[in-house]
């Protein structure tokens, strides 16, 4: 990654961590964390990259900078991404099994495990 684009991460309220796993300081303009608690938040990155982070804005506006070691960076990359999760089973409200999403509320299971609900319109 060699940038991030305006309002990225705009408003993103719930922000507590953030992990870049990039060796150079992505480019981002003043506004990428645009009211983001990003004072209270923190900064996970290389260790590497540690005080280039540190003196770049807006990254140095973190409330917290954590340097990773390999071993770190290399656990984050092996967990699953969202899109290696796929759907399995789609139901309906009834508990029947359906082949396509269907208007109203449809519970899906994943190939991990998990459940959700998920609201068609």
């Amino acid at each position: 990654m060699t940038s991030i684009g305006d309002y990225a991460f705009s408003g993103c309220s719930g922000l507590t961590d953030v992990h870049c796993l990039a060796e150079d300081v992505p480019e981002t303009s003043s506004n990428t964390f645009n009211s983001s608690p990003i004072g209270s938040a923190t900064l996970h990155v290389p260790a590497s990259a540690f005080e280039a982070y540190k003196t770049t804005v807006p990254w140095n506006r973190f409330g917290a900078i954590v340097g990773l070691t390999e071993d770190e960076i290399d656990a984050i990359k092996d967990v699953k991404t969202a899109k290696e999760i796929i759907e399995v089973i789609r139901y309906d409200l009834s508990g029947r099994r359906i082949e396509n999403p269907r208007k109203g509320l449809n519970i899906i299971r994943h190939s991990d495990g998990t459940a959700r609900k998920v609201l068609v319109k």
